[in-house]
């Protein structure tokens, strides 16, 4: 775990010039959020966040609980992201219809 956190790309300080990029993801057990920018062909984190889902959060069904880390990834990174646009970036495709 070690290496794979100090190898590249390795994490960076945010540059409010360039658009950030946030990937999210969710389990059955949790939920996941990375903030990212790319330099170059290179995504190189700013910020990792993830919790643990409570029980009630377990019974939400796939959309829901792949919207979930959406909303709780952008709240989490809210200090980077207010008033600057930014990508979205996630595996669920049907959330991709949703406006």
């Amino acid at each position: 775990m070690k290496q794979c956190v100090s190898s590249l790309p390795v994490l960076r300080l945010p540059d409010v010039s360039k658009p950030f990029i946030i990937q999210t993801d969710a389990s059955s057990e949790g939920i996941g959020a990375i903030l990212l920018q790319e330099e170059g062909q290179i995504k190189h984190p700013v910020a990792f966040a993830s919790k643990k889902l409570v029980p009630r959060e377990k019974n939400y069904s796939a959309i829901e609980r792949e919207a979930l880390p959406i909303v709780w990834g952008i709240q989490k990174c809210e200090k980077y992201l207010m008033g600057t646009h930014f990508y979205l970036e996630t595996d669920h495709q049907p959330l991709q219809y949703l406006q």
